[in-house]
């Protein structure tokens, strides 16, 4: 026999199938009247297998969500029969209402399907009270799983009629309560009621689908009371709290569920009081953060300032003044913030009009503006103190008529455009008195000009960078062996910014070229450089010429043909011989390599230091060759007649002793006399030596003594 519980289920469960097959199309109203036929054979026999495992498979659309959504929405209902023990009744009801209670069974106590019963669900959930056909109808508790009693008058399952419900979340602060009130319909309070929420709100009054609907008072847990007609929670008309699904909330007068009079909204991190219109800030007000900072204060219009003495904070910057649809526009208008002050007058929070602006930097703009920058007349103060003035075009000087003065006195003055330099026709006066005019660009005289400099020297022609480029003038550059800290400087003619034609240039160091100027250098003239100075033809920077001049440290006069800043050469193209006129007034002519005498007579100095030897005579081939004289470094003295440099013979002087003959190695050689103490030794001599036969004789030329001698030792 079958339990008054499956009885019942099977009846209730074929009662909904009846009202939903009908939706259904004809190809599904026979697979459904199949199952249904499984489903009560199954449930007859008590099987123990889920019947939608063996229904499923033959469904015709199994393979698609859609279709098991369809037939799950249909049928409304998940049945799994399986073996009932004895005699308590396991079923598996309909989702709604009775999914609260699902099979199996945990525990059943005195369940007989009618009556007073305590039933235990299997996720715990406490049913107990009247029941009827299983479920609880009249007074009764149902417990759930999360602790929350609903407590009161049931029908199938639900509460429905007064009752209440209490739900304690238990915390280690402190728990969290939500108590329920009223009359419900389906567990949804429904009529005349009172909640208090877990956030401490209370609620009070007339309730549709567990939402205050109709007259009510909330009591928020901060001791505020709000009073009126609600509509699904929201206050909507009255005076109170309103609390919207976006999370803005009004307090005050509510009219139409929206803020009207005097009032305070909090949208976000930001709270408005004042007076409104709709919803919308109208009147005297002000607006602040969480942390107290005042956003925006004065008189709205639609919740934008609107009107005189007003103040604002965006971005970071303040503003003071006429407000106008939210934006400062006006006279006597005032923003401070990120380092940046303004004053004057604003269009839509930027200086529009007369006004000052101060940058971070120190910089003072003073004139016209237009949409925050300087556009018009005005002036720009730096810290450094220079000073522009002018017309201005985004913050530039911009026009003809501009001027640019620095602290030390320099005043730049003419046609400015784009990045406060000039550019185009102007003046340069500096303060040391130098002038420049002309055509400019990027402050750099560029194109046609002067520059009169203090010397009275006057730069004319085409400049480029600053630089004359072609005409006549000054070319100053740095020396970079001085660190750039001296100047040489050059004034001539000047071609492609180099020296070209007749000039000068003065060098750092005091050296200078005068003369003739190619392409940068020297070509002819003078160039003196420390104490040597060169006069005649010059050669991509070399003395080269056919008849120069070059005067030495030691005043020697070098004259003739140069090659490499040397003498290099011999007869000129007018016949005369190169020379160098010594400082003691001899002189060297005939035929030099690098100033060294080669062939010709003069002077051949040899040796380095202290080992200087000197001749004075014939020269060959560079070496003393015929007669001359000639000092030696250790002071002794040839002179006579030389021979590839040789001394060969004459009159040698050592020391006092006067040697007369022919020489080799300067040593006394062959017949000859030697004259020492008063004494003339006259004789055969031999490296210096008499041997051989010779005498002595005295300054009288009495012979003191005469024979043979051996190394100057007479043999008797």
């Amino acid at each position: 026999m079958l339990s008054n519980v499956t009885r019942n289920s099977i009846r209730n469960f074929f009662q909904q199938l009846t009202e939903k097959v009908e939706q259904l199309s004809s190809t599904e109203k026979v697979i459904t009247s199949f199952a249904i036929t499984i489903l009560l054979f199954g449930t007859l026999m008590h099987s123990n297998f889920r019947i939608f495992k063996f229904v499923w498979p033959i469904w015709p659309f199994s393979n698609t969500n859609s279709t098991q959504e369809k037939v799950q929405s249909v049928w409304n209902v998940t049945i799994e029969p399986e073996e009932i023990p004895n005699n308590t009744a396991k079923f598996a009801p309909l989702t709604s209402p009775i999914e609260q209670f699902k099979a199996p069974l945990k525990e059943i106590k005195t369940f007989m399907g009618n009556g007073q019963n305590r039933v235990v669900l299997p996720d715990n959930s406490i049913l107990e009270g009247e029941f009827k056909d299983g479920l609880l109808c009249g007074e009764g508790t149902h417990t759930l799983p999360n602790s929350k009693v609903l407590k009161g008058e049931f029908k199938n399952g639900m509460l429905n009629g007064k009752g209440k419900t209490s739900h304690i979340i238990k915390d280690v602060i402190k728990n969290k309560e939500e108590f329920v009130e009223g009359t419900f319909v389906n567990n949804k309070l429904c009529g005349t009621g009172s909640k208090t929420l877990f956030n401490g709100d209370k609620q009070i009054g007339e309730f549709l689908d567990d939402n205050l609907n109709g007259e009510a008072e909330v009591i928020h847990a901060d001791a505020y009371i709000s009073k009126g007609t609600y509509q699904n929670n929201i206050l909507f008309n009255g005076k109170g709290r309103q609390i919207n699904p976006n999370g803005t909330i009004y307090e005050g007068e509510i009219l139409d569920g929206l803020l009207n009079g005097k009032g305070k909204a909090i949208i976000s991190d930001i709270t408005y009081e004042g007076t409104f219109i709709k919803s919308k800030m109208n009147g005297e007000g002000k607006a602040m953060r969480n942390n107290g900072m005042i956003v925006a204060e004065g008189h709205f219009k639609d919740n934008l300032l609107h009107g005189p003495n007003c103040r604002k904070e965006e971005a970071g910057i303040e503003y003071f003044g006429n407000f106008v649809n939210g934006r400062l526009t006006g006279k006597d208008g005032t923003s401070i913030g990120r380092g940046v002050e303004c004053e004057g007058v604003f269009l839509e929070g930027l200086l529009h009009g007369k006004g000052v602006r101060k940058t971070p930097d120190g910089t003072i703009y003073d004139g016209i503006f237009r949409y925050g920058k300087l556009n018009g007349k005005g002036t720009v103060t730096f810290l450094n103190g220079t000073v522009l003035d002018g017309f201005f075009k985004d913050d530039c000087l911009h026009g003809e008529d501009g001027t640019k003065t620095f602290i030390d006195g320099d005043i730049f003055h003419g046609r400015f455009e784009g990045n406060n330099m000039l550019n185009g026709q102007g003046t340069i006066k500096t303060a040391a008195g130098e002038v420049h005019v002309g055509v400019f660009q990027n402050d750099r005289l560029h194109g046609m000009g002067k520059i009169h400099h203090l010397d009275d020297i006057v730069s004319d022609g085409y400049f480029v960078n600053g630089r004359l480029n072609q005409g006549f003038g000054k070319l100053i550059t740095s020396d970079s062996r001085f660190g750039g800290l001296r100047e040489d400087i050059y004034v001539g003619d000047v071609f492609d910014g180099r020296p070209h034609g007749q000039g000068k240039k003065m060098f750092a160091n005091g050296n200078f070229m005068q003369g003739r100027f190619a392409h940068g250098v020297i070509a002819d003239g003078i160039y003196k450089i420390g104490d040597t100075t060169y006069e005649g033809m010059f050669n991509d920077g070399y003395f080269e010429c056919d008849n120069g001049t070059k005067v030495m440290p030691n005043r020697d006069i070098h004259r003739g043909i140069f090659k490499r800043d040397k003498l290099n050469g011999g007869a000129m193209a007018n016949g005369v011989l190169s020379s160098i006129t010594h400082q003691d007034g001899s002189k060297s002519e005939g035929t030099f390599a690098d100033d060294i005498l080669v062939e010709g007579v003069g002077r051949l100095v040899t040796g380095f230091g202290k080992n200087v030897d000197m001749y004075n005579g014939k020269v060959y081939k560079g070496k003393a060759h015929g007669v001359g004289k000639k000092i030696y470094a250790d002071g002794s003295i040839a002179e006579g007649n030389f021979d590839n440099g040789d001394f060969k013979s004459g009159t040698y002087q050592i020391d006092g002793v006067i040697y007369k003959g022919e020489f080799k190695n300067r040593k006394l050689t062959g017949p000859g006399i030697k004259i020492e103490g008063g004494l003339v030794y006259d004789g055969i001599f031999s490296d210096g030596l008499m041997n051989g036969y010779g005498r002595i004789l005295s300054s009288d030329k009495v012979v003191q003594q005469e024979g043979e001698y051996i190394d100057d030792i007479f043999q008797e």
